[in-house]
């Protein structure tokens, strides 16, 4: 059975942030460069739920791994105290009920 992926990329930009998403899937996956402010802002009222999240820095292999019930906020606040990362991966729900 074929899966059908889509993405969505802001700003058309193939190194940029973007929303990734699947039919019947349970989540949806908001992959975010630290320096989108412009994403964060167009796509603030989504990512001010709970979510999983990642923070990435592929070139020094480091990651950190965290859940919040708001997950705008805690990317401003890991913007703030944590330096080492350039990426996020929010993994936020489809409905209200994941």
């Amino acid at each position: 059975m074929a899966t059908t992926i889509y993405t969505y990329l802001h700003n058309d930009d193939l190194n940029g942030s973007r929303i990734v998403s699947m039919d019947d899937c349970m989540c949806k996956l908001y992959d975010i460069r630290r320096d989108d402010s412009d994403f964060l802002e167009c796509f603030k009222c989504d990512l001010q739920k709970p979510a999983l999240y990642i923070l990435l820095n592929k070139e020094s292999r480091k990651a950190y791994v965290g859940e919040t019930d708001d997950a705008m906020e805690r990317i401003g606040q890991h913007a703030a105290a944590k330096q080492f990362w350039t990426e996020a991966m929010v993994f936020l729900g489809t409905n209200e009920d994941t």
